[in-house]
């Protein structure tokens, strides 16, 4: 729910499972009423999110944490940016990374894919 409340408005809902196929360098997230359609472009980082296939406009850009956590050096944190156009849809923006990330990180062996389902789906 919105607003820190379990009264505040439904912005959301999902299932997450597991994926063999990691290749995927665009992502699409439909919001709860059909529109908007938001493009994530994982091909260059950072990363770019848009309104529809053919937008130019960019409502966001996350930047992922590429490396490992060293001991003795300061944590990286991944770093999400929302432009001016996307302030009025940062819950679609917000959520459908946070799916995203979760799906771009789950195991890509096999063992370790088949080990996970029961937790997944």
């Amino acid at each position: 729910p919105e607003g820190g409340t379990e009264e505040g408005d439904f912005i959301g809902d999902f299932e997450l499972g597991i994926t063999s196929d990691h290749s995927t360098a665009k992502w699409m997230w439909r919001s709860q009423g059909s529109d908007p359609l938001l493009i994530w472009d994982f091909r260059s980082l950072p990363a770019t999110c848009r309104l529809g296939s053919f937008s130019s406009i960019t409502l966001a850009h996350f930047s992922p944490v590429r490396t490992m956590r060293r001991p003795g050096h300061p944590v990286v944190l991944p770093y999400i940016e929302v432009h001016p156009a996307g302030q009025h849809l940062f819950d679609d923006i917000l959520m459908s990374l946070l799916i995203i990330e979760r799906k771009r990180r789950v195991p890509i062996t096999r063992s370790s894919a088949e080990e996970s389902r029961g937790l997944f789906n």
